[in-house]
């Protein structure tokens, strides 16, 4: 039996999570032993269907934070790799990814392929303090990865022209991956009853943090009703900003124009409603947000510029920039035409997408060892 291990800084499932998980869920089926390693803050929600699994280990610590449980952290996976001898061990964050490639580098893992996989544009989001502590972590662990994986060519370009060196020996892009198991197990237990048939749905997701930038769709929304357009906006998540965004949106008398879902498990749910779906992020790694709303039946996607590689998605409108009055125009160009893109957007999904597609991907660029 192949063993693969992952390793995660807490169980919230942000995008980074979800892929991991969207791979673990298909390791699984082909008959892999699969063990989740999380470093700190206990369970969270999300996890049940791994769990289901025989060949599914889930080790979860309790640490206030990934800092505090770092000497743990190094202790267990060198017990834990001598016991499994795995045979990958892939991490999605920045801080995992150095600390892995550094037991790698002392020949402390000296047999599993180790794979990382960047989540976001480190260098264009962080500034200052952080920025220096990135570039250490980068200059001095990294470099012992058998792939460092890249979501875009920009996140990849970005790297290696901000540290001004190949950041391991072979960096690769290959694009995220979706479960359509997991989107249609969704949309079959859909539960969303819509108020009024008449009205254009607008659907935003993730978490209420100023990355998102919900406020920017917020004020075009107010735009939008302003000139007579009949729009309700469904955000969906939850966070810090959450009050901030409510407040505007009374601010603004929308009250009755938007809705705050919460944190949803399905949220396909509501990208199957959504006229249009909407990114106002400023910066993403990527947003797999698009992937979900493309295959789980949004009939329009509209997206600020906040990564790279959003042109090679079929149909999906990008904003001149990320400016209040170019989201708008986006937005309002949707709504005149009225189009229906959900067959072309499924299709794309179906593939170019795949989990397959990506670790058949993985394994060939391991294999390999060729930068391109």
């Amino acid at each position: 039996m192949r063993k693969i291990l992952f390793v995660s800084p807490t169980a919230k499932l942000g995008g980074a999570e979800r892929v991991m998980q969207t791979i673990a869920h298909y390791l699984l089926q082909q008959g892999w032993e699969v063990t989740f390693y999380i470093m700190s803050r206990g369970s969270q929600s999300g996890w049940e269907e791994l769990q289901k699994f025989d060949n599914f280990n889930f080790i979860v610590k309790e640490y206030k934070s990934e800092k505090t449980s770092l000497l743990s952290f190094l202790y267990n996976i060198i017990s834990l790799n001598r016991k499994s001898k795995f045979h990958y061990i892939f991490s999605s964050h920045s801080h995992t990814n150095a600390a892995l490639s550094f037991l790698k580098k002392i020949d402390i893992l000296p047999d599993a392929k180790l794979v990382g996989r960047e989540s976001t544009i480190v260098f264009e989001r962080f500034y200052g303090a952080k920025r220096r502590i990135f570039k250490i972590l980068y200059n001095y662990f990294y470099g012992s990865h058998d792939l460092l994986i890249c979501q875009t060519e920009l996140m990849k370009k970005s790297l290696i022209c901000s540290l001004e060196k190949l950041p391991a020996k072979n960096i690769q892009v290959i694009p995220n991956p979706l479960s359509i198991d997991r989107i249609d197990s969704g949309l079959k237990e859909s539960v969303v009853k819509l108020r009024d048939l008449t009205v254009k749905n607008i659907v935003a997701c993730g978490r209420l943090v100023p990355v998102k930038n919900f406020s920017l769709l917020i004020n075009v929304l107010s735009r939008l009703i302003l000139e007579g357009y009949l729009t309700h906006l469904y955000i969906v998540g939850d966070g810090v900003d959450r009050k901030l965004l409510c407040d505007l949106s009374t601010s603004l008398k929308l009250d009755n124009y938007i809705t705050f879902v919460g944190h949803q498990e399905n949220t396909a749910q509501w990208y199957k409603i959504a006229d249009v779906g909407v990114i106002s992020s400023i910066k993403e790694g990527f947003p797999n947000v698009i992937l979900e709303m493309m295959a789980s039946g949004t009939k329009n996607i509209v997206t600020t510029p906040c990564t790279g590689d959003l042109d090679t998605l079929p149909e999906v409108i990008i904003s001149e920039d990320h400016s209040e009055e170019a989201l708008y125009l986006a937005v309002k160009s949707v709504l005149r035409k009225s189009n229906d893109h959900g067959e072309i957007y499924r299709k794309y999904i179906e593939t170019h997408r795949t989990v397959e597609m990506f670790w058949k991907t993985l394994e060939t660029k391991i294999k390999n060892k060729v930068t391109d």
